[in-house]
């Protein structure tokens, strides 16, 4: 079994009206099959205190919320204290609207994730990744922490 722990900021927002550069916090647990494949559940928060500060009352401005799903996640060691990664898997982001005028949306999302990562201690690693949600368009980058058990 392993758990993540994610803090980074959003690098860009394709189809939603959010602000760039938000802090988003993830979460991901799942088991480690071996040294080189983990299945995980995974969620995606974005940390945004200004998300609809002076912003057209007027018009729908959807923005991205959240994100859960499932992925599947490789590890290609590199040397015995560096791994690169690399994950697939399947979401549901949901687009908030601060608004009345509109409800909520969501969006059904590939994830892809690519990273590197650590090896700091026997059941502690630390990384550096780039997830993208292909349907809504929002790329992340974070600092991960990792506990495998």
């Amino acid at each position: 079994m392993q758990v993540d722990l994610d803090f980074g900021e959003t690098l860009t927002h394709g189809t939603t009206a959010g602000d760039e550069h938000a802090g988003v916090l993830s979460f991901h647990v799942g088991d480690l099959f071996d040294n080189n494949l983990a299945v995980q559940l995974v969620s995606f928060d974005q940390i945004d205190l200004f998300r609809n500060f002076l912003a057209d009352q007027s018009a729908a401005r959807h923005v991205f919320d959240r994100s859960l799903g499932v992925e599947g996640v490789g590890y290609l060691p590199m040397n015995p204290s560096f791994e690169l990664l690399g994950g697939l898997g399947l979401g549901k982001s949901k687009l908030n609207n601060g608004f009345v005028s509109d409800p909520d949306r969501s969006n059904t999302d590939g994830l892809l994730t690519a990273g590197v990562q650590w090896k700091a201690k026997a059941h502690c690693n630390l990384g550096l990744d780039l997830n993208c949600m292909t349907k809504t368009q929002v790329s992340t980058l974070a600092l991960r922490t990792q506990w495998a058990f």
